[in-house]
């Protein structure tokens, strides 16, 4: 059943979700540190995109390098530093916080009626 691609969705959805939480977290705990940059993970849609786009998927296919794996990395986001170096904005933190349990929901939400739907198919409530 996991090889739904509805439900790799719902997955990689909730993994760049919890990714991105932890970014958040981290970058709030460090709101005092000198010189700390915040960070933050690209955009879903622009993994998302990244994954579904055109490849090869045989060696006879030109440029054939096998499927890329999307791997969240933190990019550096730009924001006024402070005197001290440090460029966490709280409440711009809060807002991606917000962002990402909303995300978190959804793909919990897609997952859930996934599944409801499967049962209904198979004749079970």
């Amino acid at each position: 059943m996991s090889d739904l691609a509805i439900l790799k969705l719902a997955e990689g959805l909730a993994r760049h979700a919890s990714g991105r939480h932890a970014l958040v977290a981290q970058n709030i705990a460090n709101a005092d540190t000198p010189g700390y940059h915040a960070r933050d993970l690209p955009p879903f849609e622009a993994a998302l995109r990244d994954e579904y786009a055109a490849r090869a998927t045989r060696p006879s296919h030109f440029n054939a390098g096998g499927a890329q794996v999307y791997d969240p990395r933190p990019d550096t986001a730009f924001g006024a530093a402070s005197p001290n170096g440090n460029d966490v904005s709280l409440p711009e933190q809060l807002a991606r916080a917000t962002e990402a349990m909303g995300a978190q929901d959804r793909a919990m939400t897609i997952y859930g009626k996934t599944l409801d739907i499967l049962r209904l198919g198979l004749g079970r409530r």
